[in-house]
């Protein structure tokens, strides 16, 4: 089954010490399997040097930090919103990566 996700943030602008989550929006250009589940991980970043990200394939790890790790577990088409993290006091912004590894998917 091929599946599709696309990422919105919940608030775009947050202070140090409040959460922030990330929602996706999934679909499938087929249909759904019965019963089938997939599952999204996501990492949120702190960008600490002050300099607007930009989408790319990579994160910068020199100015970027893990601030949490999260799981979407979607079961169908339709919007999922994540676990909320905690703004860290040196975040200037928080990116949202997000992995849907076919290969580790349950059958």
């Amino acid at each position: 089954m091929t599946v599709d996700a696309v990422s919105s943030v919940t608030k775009s602008v947050v202070s140090a010490g409040e959460t922030v989550q990330d929602t996706l929006t999934v679909s499938t250009p087929g249909t759904w399997i019965d019963g089938a589940v997939a599952t999204f991980k996501g990492t949120a970043y702190a960008v600490t040097d002050g300099t607007p990200p930009t989408q790319s394939d990579t994160v910068p790890t020199s100015f970027a930090r893990v601030i949490d790790s999260v799981e979407i577990v979607a079961d169908g088409p339709g919007t999922y919103t994540s676990p909320e993290v905690t703004v860290p006091d040196d975040a200037g912004y928080v990116v949202w990566v997000w992995n849907f590894d076919q290969a580790t998917q349950p059958d």
